[in-house]
């Protein structure tokens, strides 16, 4: 860290502030981890209730009386066999109830976004016996990845298709641009004039900072979405609850995503101010000031063999 700050005290700070961001986000995961034993305690305890109180009306209704209707509800082996899946199925005949699913039958939004948190956030089953929380297979950065490699193939497809035929097709154009930033003939065209090492930089550039749009956009839907379900008619407090985390689970990672994005943002910054000082160095080093002289130059080059047969010497 003491060379670091000698050689770039800017990019020693950015560390500085990796390590104590690191820090800091490790304090908050113990104290979210203790928030989510609480949570899921409450959640459990409310599914618990909700199931007795299926039982004991069941129980009433075949003619026992409340007491002893409560005893048996009470003494129940398995706390959830009471409740009922979206069909009106028992779990304790089988049923089982997949939250969201369930409540997304409720709302009008796309199936392809209702897969999509689906596969973010996963899915909570209850059976007569147990809580599963299954998370999604999919993380932010993994989503991010994918928009990446999708749009870098899309760009090549598009610089061969102007190389083919010195024109691209609108629908092409529209299916990588972004609703507020288009990409455009004009921008394919003069990346496809660039060198081939050039035309990879440029387009890798491009498609992660287009994947970064997305990535944002699409977990911001998401959460649209889930804000939409809550306010679903019919829906109970366990519903909701699970609703609500799965909401601060996307709002959380997208949070650290963006964090992330920008002390790597300010860590690539620094990096290439220090590369282009480097680039600085070696011109002046390869040029003299009267132009006649390169470091590369049949004398350097002898010179430096000199030194270093001198150096092996010694040694």
């Amino acid at each position: 860290m003491l060379l670091l700050e000698y050689v770039s005290p800017t990019l020693a700070d950015i560390v500085k502030h990796f390590n104590a961001m690191t820090n800091m986000r490790l304090g908050l995961r113990y104290a979210q981890c203790e928030d989510i034993e609480k949570a899921a305690g409450e959640y459990m305890d409310k599914l618990r209730k909700k199931s007795e109180s299926e039982c004991v009306k069941e129980k009433v209704a075949q003619g026992l009386d409340i007491d002893s209707a409560l005893k048996a509800c009470k003494e129940g082996k398995d706390p959830f066999a009471f409740l009922k899946n979206a069909e009106g199925i028992s779990l304790a005949q089988g049923g089982k109830i997949d939250v969201l699913a369930d409540i997304f039958k409720k709302i009008n939004i796309p199936n392809d976004r209702k897969d999509f948190i689906k596969s973010v956030v996963g899915e909570t089953t209850i059976t007569s016996s147990q809580i599963e929380n299954n998370r999604g297979e999919k993380s932010i950065y993994k989503v991010n990845d994918d928009f990446r490699s999708e749009t870098s193939d899309r760009f090549f497809s598009l610089l061969n298709e102007y190389l083919n035929s010195k024109t691209v097709s609108t629908d092409s154009l529209k299916d990588l641009s972004l609703h507020n930033n288009s990409v455009t003939e004009e921008q394919i065209k003069n990346i496809t004039l660039m060198p081939k090492a050039k035309q990879y930089i440029a387009v890798s550039k491009i498609s992660s900072d287009l994947a970064y749009f997305k990535t944002i956009s699409q977990y911001r839907q998401a959460m649209d979405d889930l804000l939409e379900a809550m306010r679903a008619p019919g829906l109970d407090d366990v519903q909701r609850g699970v609703l609500e985390r799965d909401y601060n689970y996307l709002k959380e990672k997208l949070e650290r995503f963006n964090e992330e994005r920008q002390i790597y943002k300010d860590y690539n910054e620094a990096m290439s101010g220090i590369l282009s000082e480097s680039e600085k160095e070696k011109l002046s080093t390869i040029i003299n000031d009267d132009g006649t002289s390169s470091y590369f130059s049949d004398s350097a080059e002898t010179q430096d063999k000199k030194e270093m047969y001198l150096l092996e010497e010694k040694e």
